[in-house]
Formats: structure tokens, C-alpha cells, sequence
């Protein structure tokens, strides 16, 4: 989804702009179809330097029309537009989403603090 280079988005207007699409139908639309291998990165505005040199690196190989980059932020999605990099943004949170939630955000997706305790072992089964 093309993103305008100059606009500012809040956490009021950044939902707003986001396409709702899915992941599998947003590859789809964008031409990408299960006859070839995606190098799929997930990005945020401090990791913008190494996704573009991994894209150059790529199209080296005439391989960079592979390159799926998975965008946490507005900066992410931007960089990517303005590299030619395929960018899907529907991980945005805006912050309004995040708040009051014990969880920390990361994109939509949740996950327990460093201070959550929790036993990830898999339960004795009894015979």
C-alpha cells in the first residue's frame, strides 16, 4: 500500500490508513504465488539499513522481487516504497491499541512481559 513519503500519521489517523487485507491475500494481489521461494523479514524503523542492503544484496541475483518484508512501523513501509520493496503493513499497533494491556505490543501480536512467569513444559501424561 502506498504510503505518501510526507504524510505524518498519528494513533489517530494510522488505523485509518492500513489495509486490512491478509497476509496470504495482500501476496496474491501483489502478484506473488507459491511457484517461487520469499525472503520474508520482519522490519521496524531500526532495522531499515540491513533490510534495504539484503534487497540490494538479492537483486544481485535478480532475486529482489522475492523480498517480503513483514513492516511493524509507518517508517518501515515508507523505506520499503521508496526501495521497491514488497511491504505488508497490517502488524501496525497504534498506540491507543496497546493501552491498559499488561502485554507488551509487538505489532498485533501479544506477548507476556519478561516478568510473566510461565511453565512452557508440556503436562505429564498419565498411562
Amino acid at each position: 500500500m502506498p504510503v505518501d513519503m510526507g504524510t505524518v500519521l498519528t494513533d489517530d489517523t494510522i488505523l485509518s490508513v492500513i489495509d486490512p487485507t491478509p497476509l496470504s491475500t495482500f501476496l496474491r494481489n501483489t502478484g506473488i504465488g507459491t511457484d517461487r521461494t520469499l525472503f520474508v523479514t520482519i522490519a521496524s524503523k531500526s532495522y531499515i539499513e540491513p533490510m534495504i542492503n539484503f534487497k540490494i544484496a538479492l537483486d544481485k541475483w535478480n532475486l529482489g522481487g522475492n523480498y517480503v518484508v513483514l513492516c511493524l512501523d509507518i517508517e518501515c513501509a515508507q523505506a520499503a516504497e521508496s526501495s521497491n520493496i514488497i511491504a505488508f503493513d497490517g502488524y501496525f499497533m497504534s498506540g491507543k491499541e496497546s493501552k491498559g494491556d499488561w502485554h507488551f505490543p509487538i505489532a498485533r501480536i501479544k506477548v507476556p512481559s519478561r516478568n510473566f512467569s510461565s511453565d512452557h513444559s508440556s503436562p505429564q501424561i498419565s498411562t
